[in-house]
């Protein structure tokens, strides 16, 4: 009996304290409240005006029955609601009506079975709403409104209406729209398929009986609005395509409310087609066009609609049906049919549909015409090169034309196919090359990812940075629209790698099956299975194709060496860059930098390998001609990417591997090979040894397939052999050139090549003599066994080299020295030999080393563990001989004596009822404690052991302890005074010439040194240098002084012990110079640093008075070190020759020992120095351009630091005619690098002191003359 104004205000109040109803008492709460919203809903009759007091009235309580908490309170009322619900849902309007379903919708998920009883009824409703659909059309859109009342447009068309808020229900202008009755509403229609779905899953209901809403369904979908069907046949007589809602329709919000019932509705009836897939066959016909004709009306904003349609289309083309859309695929693959016009389904729906259709074109593929086979080509390769995509998207693209790929070569027209094979391959390579584009990017990306940098924010329009324009990923931030999509927490590095896997399995599958469409091969050809075995009839734009793919992929292949360029970003900035290193004149050997080489750039992943090996695999199948005239202009390329790459070296081992092609790209690898030698040996390593891994790659191949590619190698062979004598002399490493040499020994040796051994024979002398030549000079191990071992190789037959077999006895000999890793080969040649040739040929042969042979022999005589197999053979050697080497000795074995009195170590030994002791030598235990300190392949637990014996004895033989404060304290004022009176005396001194050095010391010495070389014990070691450095300079002082005040102050000032040796300067000078001269760069690290120590500790001790500190120049030690190094450079040994220019570069350079003394020592430096660049013409191996470099470096500093900005005084006249005197013989010396270093000595002295080059020569040209 209240006033309908007055129950609003109760029930609105009753909304807004719901909470606080059902927090407190729920049961009595309900059981007050419910029959009061029944009798109000049930008995009131509903309002169809949106503004209506009784409607915001029932609004409002179906708001509050769907906010009820659904729980076991409300359990008892809701067989009641739904009654109520499915009461209302007939007679209400469609707002009220949507809530009910809701409210249903709701009870059914938490009461599980609640609706079964329900079910048929519901079903009923449903039904009778679909039949309805066709009257509500033609009343609608041809009369003006519906059955049930005008119908006015809605503001969101797409979703189910909220219920008012309180708000809008106050508002005084809210809207008066009238609302249509729910039996003739599409708004209501669109919620019912899902529930229908929901009730058609329950256990009890047989879904058998949905078959009923089939053909209401598909009658639904078949009806369009009269306007758009004369839309779309207006535009298909234009030959348009007519896409979204067109103009005539006024009542847009209703179409759109329709179009959304009929989207539903197709979801709806993908469910029956999974349900029901016998029931719905009947109707497979009428689905495309039902398709079709949805997509095209779904207006450009209805985006989600369209995205219920395609995701519906999804589920029906996944079954049986989509055969039915073979016809329509060229429709289907209109874009602006599948997506539509609007910005928003471009951007968010294209990923959806392409797969959708791709999944369509996929399975039907085979019944595809060959109109429909180039349509979908060129569909999905725009698409693929669409970088807005996502990665995965444009993969599925690449998957569908490599799919296609088999279609197209079973057209009949072969042309045809050919045509679109080809358009598939030039499609992969520009996506290829799109890859390659954007790598830098995606590069820069990653970096900055491994880095963990922080996100830059989005600047905004008032405080923005000024653009930068080197990075790709700045510049894109400053873009107002994204141009691409981004994949946030997706791995692009990962999907690309994808891509480009599935990119190189298209393009090997297209060009294979490019054979099958070949033109008509021409009358002559007589082997047809021949030449369908590879693609032919390229015209030359088609070549171009092959030339960009081959340079795109490989370029490509930069994506997976992403990683690892990220890991050494840190360790790379401010160094020398891993990729292209360099390395000092004396660095690592390139059999140390192969190894480092392998372990660090030549680990390629299994995935990686097999990749390349598909992509190499795609240049087989093409003619020859044209593999020739892609390889000709890419191989410079594919060697600058493989230095960047290093992985890239499986493609040119594939091809060389390969039958069909070994032999056109060996003559293409050598081709571009030799042009490089010249490069061979530089100070890239990385380079280096790409080079000859390509060499060996392809001798590898001259042995796989030797008929084939033996003539290929042959006009080649010479030069190699006399490129790598020659240019090894000029070569900043010229190993490099002796391990090339190796390599093709090794492979064309074993007596298979005929051919080649003939180009050898010529050289056969020549070579000999110079690598015996090399034999007689190197001193270092691993490159005497690699002299060694070319010439145990070199590729001829025994009866060639008879002439010459007495240049193979002294590497023979190297060979078989225990411990060299040519020992079996060394075995071999001398069996075969023995074997071979007669006594009366070989004995006089063998007789001069006959001696070293048998030494040799004889030491590999051992028992276990010493490998038996080499013992074996040794003495089947000696059995053949049969007695021959002993008649041809000429000198019997010397034996050891030794002199107890000549030692200086022992250790007493008491034995048991002997009262005197027994000493025992400790010389011959300091010998093996070094030699286990060298040998690197001794365990680490024996150096520690010898390093404890080494530093015993040093104990024994220096005091490095006695050095106490007062002691240093007195010496350094005994100093000044000594010093003050006797100045003059030290220039006499230095020159008395010095005994001997002390066998023993040094030979400690040396081993602490060697010490100091081992990880383990460097530490240690270097601690008992420091201590004998600084000893030797404290007592080198102390004698110095004394012998200018003619006093022992070592015995007037308790001090420590004198060293055991005699003369303690020579011992300490004999060490560094063994130090300086070591082959191991790390021996002559450790001579450096110990000769500044001692620098550095003199003026620290009794030098510290910078007054007196012109007297350190002057102590004998640096001029016995001058003398020392200046004679180094005069000794056949490299490493002895570098010591001593090393070590005169650190006196001259480094040390302040001033220019007097300088002066006294530059004549017999420049003599030394010149000597080792005349001498480098006596082997060429050893004229290494760094060694020049260094050498003549060290030259023209000294001579600066003497005449610099000096013109030559009287006093300085001699010394400068001397030096002129010396340079201007060797203006006309036979070597190139002596003549440019005196030119340039004369340039540098004329600029010093300003005296010109004539002015400087003329007085001596009878000379020059």
């Amino acid at each position: 009996s209240l006033d309908t104004t007055l129950k609003n205000t109760i029930i609105r109040e009753l909304r807004d304290s719901f909470d606080f109803y059902q927090a407190s008492n729920y049961d009595h709460f309900l059981s007050v409240i419910f029959p009061v919203f029944k009798d109000l809903l049930t008995k009131q009759q509903p309002a169809f005006v949106e503004n209506a007091a009784e409607q915001k009235l029932r609004s409002t309580i179906l708001e509050i029955l769907h906010r009820f908490p659904m729980n076991e309170h409300l359990k008892p009322y809701v067989d009641d609601i739904i009654v109520i619900c499915l009461k209302l849902i007939r007679s209400e309007n469609e707002d009220n009506a949507v809530l009910c379903l809701k409210i249903l919708v709701e009870l059914h998920r938490a009461y599980k079975g609640v609706l079964e009883e329900h079910i048929q009824a519901f079903f009923t409703l449903v039904q009778e709403m679909y039949r309805n659909v066709g009257k509500i059309l033609r009343d609608s859109f041809e009369a003006g409104e519906t059955p049930g009342g005008p119908v006015t447009p809605f503001s969101n068309p797409f979703a189910s209406p909220r219920p008012m808020s309180p708000s809008s229900m106050d508002t005084p202008d809210a809207s008066n729209r009238p609302l249509a009755r729910s039996l003739w509403s599409f708004k209501v229609l669109a919620e019912c398929p899902m529930i229908v779905v929901m009730l058609c899953q329950s256990k009890k209901f047989p879904v058998e009986q949905a078959a009923e809403f089939i053909p209401l369904v598909v009658d639904t979908l078949k009806l369009r609005i009269r306007q758009q069907q004369e839309s779309a046949d207006l535009a298909a007589k234009q030959h348009r395509v007519f896409v979204g809602m067109c103009p005539q329709v006024k009542n847009k919000a209703l179409y759109h409310e329709f179009i959304n019932a009929q989207a539903k509705t197709f979801s709806f009836l993908a469910y029956l087609q999974r349900a029901l897939p016998a029931k719905l066959r009947i109707y497979q016909d009428s689905l495309p066009e039902i398709v079709i004709h949805l997509l095209q009306d779904c207006p450009a904003d209805a985006t989600s609609v369209r995205k219920e349609l395609l995701m519906g289309l999804r589920h029906i083309l996944a079954t049986d049906l989509r055969t039915a859309f073979v016809p329509e695929i060229e429709t289907l693959l209109n874009e602006r049919i599948l997506v539509g016009d609007g910005v928003t389904s471009r951007e968010t729906l294209r990923p959806l549909a392409f797969s959708t259709l791709a999944d369509l074109v996929h399975h039907v593929r085979t019944d595809l015409s060959p109109q429909q086979l180039s349509m979908a080509v060129g569909v999905y390769a725009v698409h693929l090169h669409d970088a807005t995509l996502a990665s995965g998207i444009q993969s599925m693209c690449a998957k569908l034309l490599l799919n296609l790929i088999d279609c197209a070569d079973r057209i009949p027209d072969k042309q045809v196919g050919r045509r679109l094979l080809i358009q598939i391959l030039s499609t992969f390579t520009r996506k290829l090359q799109s890859l390659v584009a954007q790598f830098p990017r995606v590069r820069d990306q990653y970096r900055l990812k491994m880095k963990q940098l922080p996100q830059t924010p989005s600047p905004s329009s008032n405080d923005r940075d000024p653009i930068t324009f080197t990075s790709g990923t700045v510049y894109e931030q400053y873009l107002p629209i994204a141009l691409s999509t981004l994949e946030a927490q997706g791995d692009i590095i990962k999907d690309t790698r994808f891509l480009i896997k599935s990119l190189v399995s298209g393009i090997k599958n297209a060009v294979f099956n490019l054979k099958h469409c070949n033109p008509p091969p021409p009358p002559s050809e007589t082997n047809l299975q021949e030449y369908n075995a590879v693609a032919r009839g390229f015209p030359p734009e088609e070549v171009a194709i092959f030339q960009n793919l081959f340079r795109a992929g490989i370029n490509c292949f930069d994506y997976y060496g992403i990683p690892q360029a990220a890991e050494e970003l840190n360790a790379s900035e401010g160094a020398a860059s891993p990729i292209n290193p360099t390395i000092p004149p004396d660095g690592p050997t390139l059999a140390a930098h192969h190894r480092e080489f392998t372990a660090k750039y030549g680990a390629v992943t299994k995935e990686e390998k097999e990749l390349l090996e598909h992509f190499a695999s795609v240049f087989i199948y093409i003619d020859p001609a044209i593999f020739q005239e892609v390889f000709k202009t890419q191989m410079p390329h594919l060697f600058a990417r493989t230095l960047i790459h290093i992985s890239l070296l499986t493609v040119p081992q594939f091809f060389l591997a390969s039958d069909a092609v070994s032999q056109s790209f060996a003559s293409i690898a050598l081709e571009f090979l030799m042009d490089a030698l010249d490069e061979l040996g530089g100070t890239d390593l990385l380079k280096t040894s790409v080079m000859v891994q390509l060499f060996k790659l392809v001798f590898m191949a001259v042995t796989l397939f030797p008929n084939a590619n033996e003539i290929v190698l042959k006009p080649h062979v010479a030069k190699i052999i006399t490129s790598c004598l020659k240019l090894s002399g000029k070569a900043y490493n010229p190993a490099d050139f002796f391990h090339l040499l190796r390599a093709l020994f090794r492979s064309i040796g074993g007596g298979r090549f005929e051919t080649l051994y003939k180009e050898v024979l010529p050289l056969l002398r020549m070579l000999l003599e110079n690598l015996n030549a090399l034999l007689n000079t190197t001193h270092e191990r691993h490159m005497r066994d690699l002299f060694v071992e070319i010439c145990l190789t070199v590729p001829v037959r025994l009866s060639v080299l008879l002439p010459y077999l007495a240049l193979l006895m002294r590497p023979l000999v190297l060979a078989l020295e225990p411990g060299s890793e040519l020992v079996g080969q060394g075995l071999r040649t001398l069996e075969l030999c023995i074997d071979n040739l007669t006594q009366e040929f070989l004995d006089p042969i063998m007789a001069p080393v006959i001696n070293d042979i048998m030494w040799a022999l004889w030491k590999h005589l051992q028992p276990d563990p010493y490998d038996q197999s080499l013992s074996h053979t040794t003495v089947r050697i000696l059995g053949k001989l049969g007695g021959r080497n002993r008649r041809m000795f000429k000198s019997f074995p010397q034996l050891n004596y030794l002199n107890p009195a000549q030692k200086v170590l022992h250790m007493n030994i008491y034995f048991h009822g002997i009262d005197h002791p027994h000493p025992l030598p400790l010389d011959e235990c300091l010998a093996m404690a070094t030699r286990v300190l060298e040998n690197p392949a001794v365990d680490f637990f024996y150096k520690e052991k010898a390093l404890a014996l080494v530093t015993g004895q040093l104990a024994l033989l220096v005091d490095t302890q006695g050095f106490t404060a007062h002691y240093l304290q007195r010496l350094r004022q005994w100093f000044r005074k000594v010093a003050a009176a006797h100045i003059s005396a030290a220039f006499e001194l230095r020159r008395h010439t010095p005994a001997a050095p002390d066998d023993v010391l040094a030979t400690v010495i040396h081993a602490v040194f060697r010490a100091a070389s081992v990880p383990g014990l460097r530490d240690r070691a270097i601690a008992l240098i420091e201590q004998v450095v600084r000893y030797f300079a404290v007592w080198h002082t102390t004698q110095f002084c004394a012998q200018l005040s003619e006093s022992d102050y070592s015995a007037s000032v308790p001090g420590p012990s004198p060293p055991v040796a005699s003369q303690s300067a020579p011992v300490l000078v004999e060490s560094l110079v063994r130090a300086f001269a070591s082959e191991s760069p790390e021996m002559n690290q450790l001579g450096e640093q110990a000769l500044h120590l001692f620098y550095r500790t003199l003026p620290t001790s009794p030098l510290a008075d910078s007054h007196h500190a012109a007297l350190v120049a002057q102590l004998p030690i640096f001029h016995d070190l001058a003398v020392r190094f200046t004679g180094c450079c005069y000794l056949e040994d490299r490493s002895q020759k570098l010591g001593g220019c090393r070590g005169i570069r650190l006196l001259s350079m480094q040390l302040q020992l001033g220019r007097s003394w300088l002066l006294e020592h530059v004549v017999d430096f420049v003599k030394g120095l010149l000597y080792i660049l005349k001498d480098s013409t006596i082997t060429e191996f050893y004229s290494r351009a760094a060694h020049i470099d260094f050498t003549t470096d060290t030259l023209y500093s000294i001579l600066w630091q003497c005449w610099h900005k000096r013109p030559a005084p009287d006093l300085l006249q001699i010394k400068f005619n001397s030096i002129v005197d010396l340079l201007i013989i060797e203006l006309s010396n036979s070597n190139a690098n002596v003549r440019r270093t005196a030119q340039g000595s004369f340039e540098l002295l004329s600029v010093e002191t300003g005296i010109s080059i004539t002015d400087i020569l003329t007085p001596l040209r009878e000379k020059l003359l």
